[in-house]
């Protein structure tokens, strides 16, 4: 298993990203009440990504701390923030004092029929790769949605990417931090303005 660990402007994000095969290996360390929530998913990859969370947050103290609200945002129940992110083989779990958002998603080429759905004229394009930038837009707005806490909220009409590392949702602006990890993209974002921003860093843990 592939796992890292990214810290910026007070963040700290950790991803898992489960090696062909290992999804047994994950399971068989699961107790029966976690098997039966990874066997509620429908499909094998909801229920890789299931086990990975689950063993992801047990690994870091979390499982016992973290709840939801009716929308389906996750909190702890100890103080401080959390946002919780999964995609192929993947997942990412980010901490914070302070309202966050996280997102990883795994390379797909559907960005490109979807893109008028949350794309806006004014969105700063990071890259001159389309694909890469698809996919780049996507995420930032993914993890702002769940900064705001899943506010009802248009990807297309409210969200814009402003720069490489700002994104503005209605009244309120993001420092953006994104990264190719393999065959994946990650997104992390944190309201500006209420705290010193800290340069990231990113480590090899476990």
């Amino acid at each position: 298993m592939i796992r890292q660990k990214i810290e910026f402007g007070g963040t700290d994000t950790r991803i898992y990203i489960a090696e062909e095969g290992e999804g047994r290996i994950l399971f068989n360390l699961l107790n029966e009440k976690e098997k039966n929530m990874v066997f509620s998913k429908k499909t094998p990859r909801n229920q890789l990504q299931e086990a990975l969370k689950i063993y992801a947050l047990k690994e870091l103290k979390l499982a016992d701390k973290i709840e939801y609200t009716d929308s389906g945002k996750p909190y702890l129940t100890t103080g401080g923030h959390i946002s919780i992110s999964h995609s192929g083989r993947a997942v990412a779990i980010t901490t914070a004092p302070f309202p966050v958002g996280v997102d990883i998603q795994e390379h797909d080429n559907r960005m490109f029929s979807l893109a008028a759905k949350f794309l806006n004229r004014e969105d700063y394009l990071p890259t001159p790769d389309t694909g890469e930038a698809l996919h780049c837009i996507w995420t930032a707005k993914e993890a702002v949605y769940k900064a705001c806490g899943r506010a009802r909220i248009s990807f297309s009409k409210d969200i814009k990417i402003i720069s490489s590392d700002t994104v503005i949702c209605r009244d309120k602006t993001y420092h953006w931090y994104h990264k190719w990890l393999k065959a994946y993209f990650l997104s992390i974002v944190h309201e500006k303005g209420k705290w010193r921003t800290i340069p990231y860093r990113s480590i090899q843990f476990g």
